[in-house]
């Protein structure tokens, strides 16, 4: 209609902070699987991953929509609020898989069902 402004409307719930850092990633798939993965993004309830595609081949139906898994990674204090990074290991849900715009990698979106803080070691000069 003319003179009426349509804005899409944002599925997410909070904002996605761009934060690239390795993720430890464990899931089932008939036995226990762990790969090192890379996140795109994060936020407060969800991470965006990226999985090279020949992994993702070998373990694609253990990681499909709904499947769970775990995760440790460290938040970046731009989604946490705190002084500096911190160290979860989180439960997490598969919320989306799709092809990236970085060849040879496939993305995955999933959702924290829950979290733990780590403590994180300092080393001393």
């Amino acid at each position: 209609m003319p003179g009426i402004t349509v804005t899409p409307i944002e599925k997410r719930s909070n904002e996605r902070v761009p934060h690239v850092a390795p993720v430890r990633m464990m899931f089932e798939n008939g036995e226990s699987q762990e790969v090192l993965t890379l996140s795109k993004d994060v936020s407060v309830k969800s991470v965006f991953l990226y999985l090279a595609e020949s992994v993702f081949s070998y373990v694609g139906t253990a990681l499909s929509l709904g499947a769970e898994m775990e995760l440790f990674m460290l938040i970046p204090p731009e989604v946490t609020g705190s002084s500096g990074p911190m160290l979860v290991h989180c439960r997490a849900k598969v919320a989306s898989v799709r092809p990236c715009e970085r060849a040879g990698l496939q993305g995955i979106a999933a959702v924290f069902e829950d979290y733990e803080i780590l403590p994180v070691l300092r080393m001393s000069a």
